[in-house]
């Protein structure tokens, strides 16, 4: 057995998250605890973030989410990842929102809303220049008409994107994703939805405070 191990320092996490909510104020804090909350134990830090200010739970997988389902957390909690139908369907019955970023996710969540008697929550992706998933302007209207169509099964709960480059020193390409959600944000509108809108990820949180909208993510500051 070898003799490495990691020491985490609860409180020290708490500390940051404390910091994180008193920074963006009546702004709403999602902690990202993907990948076992970067390796520091995701139950734990998903535990220590919403008693110090934290309302929401994001990972990457419905593996990763059910996890904390089962470990009984009830909170607000979306996956950022790609699914696939089953993992859609686990993600309805235990009531955890999904990124979706085309037609045919919303197809198989309104099957399972059917299914199950529930309604979907979906945050929906918005490609913005990082091509990590997400809707071009091109296929956003399609998702917007499906949205409509699956209406009375799924709701759109969220609304997001993810920038490539906001800890470098140059703002542009943040200032270009921005200007591109913004164009997509007047479409979802036109369309009669009002999502939460969460486009700030860590490095955004601290450096571009206009940008907090409804929702932070913040992860590797935690």
């Amino acid at each position: 057995m070898r003799a490495t191990y990691a020491q985490i320092d609860l409180a020290a996490i708490a500390h940051n998250v404390s910091l994180v909510k008193q920074t963006v104020g009546d702004t709403m804090v999602m902690a990202v605890v993907k990948a076992d909350a970067y390796g520091h134990g995701a139950v734990p830090v998903a535990k220590t973030a919403l008693e110090h200010g934290a309302q929401w739970l994001a990972v990457a997988t419905a593996e990763e989410a059910e996890e904390l389902r089962n470990a009984g957390f009830t909170c607000p909690l979306l996956v950022l990842g790609a699914l696939d139908e089953a993992d859609c369907a686990l993600c309805v019955e235990r009531e955890i929102a999904v990124s979706v970023s085309n037609t045919q996710q919303l197809g198989w969540m309104n099957q399972a809303a059917e299914h199950f008697g529930k309604t979907a929550k979906a945050h929906l992706k918005i490609d913005t220049g990082f091509h990590r998933l997400g809707a071009t302007p091109e296929q956003l209207p399609e998702v917007l008409e499906a949205f409509s169509a699956y209406r009375n099964g799924v709701e759109m709960q969220g609304m997001f994107t993810h920038f490539a480059s906001a800890d470098e020193a140059d703002d542009g390409f943040v200032d270009e994703q921005v200007n591109r959600f913004i164009k997509a944000e007047e479409m979802v509108h036109e369309a009669g939805f009002s999502p939460i809108k969460h486009i700030s990820n860590s490095a955004a949180t601290l450096r571009r405070p206009e940008l907090r909208r409804d929702m932070v993510r913040a992860g590797i500051i935690l």
